[in-house]
């Protein structure tokens, strides 16, 4: 076995125990919000856990080869590993901020509101009559949708349905059709506010056309936005009002 083959297949070794161990931290990380946040994270993670193990075991049994890598060989398995630590670098990132009390304590269905979860939406409900007028929110990148259901539950209490959406990794960018969806699936509702915080305040801010109100004669539904500033958009702090 030549230097350059020991030395790559130390690399792959390095490589999947540092996927194994990301991989793993990160769940412990994220905790209950494997289980109540969209799917597509706790997917990742266990799918680099699983090919990180297997990687490593392989690495250790395959026998050793007699023959020089080619250079096309070489320039490939440099782009694997690359791609790997990318990934794993990736998988530490999306690690998300988990709701805490008093947002847990909101989840809590009572005479007044109604909490149901799934995998991609919390629904608020209000148990007495119901307001024509819902409310979506686009919760900030890498946050717990629960952590928003306190601060939105007293909309709830006063009769609005409220949707906050699951994002996949936590990205807004990832859920641009939730509101389309949570539109079709709550009829009785015929007008919406909408609204998210940060990344989330930025990817429903199309939907009033760039906060221009009379394109909002145009939408298919009254609407309207709180957003405040979002990244590389100009911070703004407005309320466009339909009647």
């Amino acid at each position: 076995m030549t230097k350059s083959e020991i030395g790559y297949r130390w690399t792959v070794r390095i490589v999947a125990i540092l996927g194994v161990i990301v991989a793993a931290g990160a769940a412990f990380a994220t905790g209950p919000m494997l289980i109540h946040g969209h799917p597509a994270y706790l997917i990742l993670l266990a799918a680099a856990f699983v090919i990180s193990v297997t990687v490593g075991v392989r690495s250790w049994r395959l026998p050793a080869s007699r023959k020089s890598a080619s250079w096309g060989r070489r320039v490939v398995q440099g782009m694997l590993i690359g791609a790997s630590v990318l990934m794993i670098a990736v998988i530490a990132w999306l690690v998300p901020s988990t709701a805490e009390a008093p947002a847990l304590a909101a989840m809590t269905s009572d005479r007044t509101v109604t909490v149901t979860e799934n995998s991609t939406e919390i629904v608020l409900k209000p148990t007495g009559p119901e307001s024509p007028v819902g409310v979506f929110f686009q919760p900030g990148a890498r946050f717990d949708a629960r952590a928003y259901s306190a601060i939105l539950r007293p909309l709830a209490e006063a009769g609005h349905l409220v949707v906050i959406t699951k994002q996949p990794f936590g990205i807004a960018f990832l859920s641009t059709g939730a509101f389309a969806a949570a539109r079709a699936e709550h009829h009785p509702v015929t007008r919406w506010v909408v609204g998210g915080h940060s990344l989330g305040g930025l990817v429903v801010t199309p939907l009033v056309g760039w906060w221009r109100p009379r394109t909002l004669k145009r939408m298919p539904c009254p609407i309207v936005i709180q957003s405040s500033g979002c990244y590389f958009l100009p911070p703004i702090q407005q309320r466009i009002s339909v009647t």
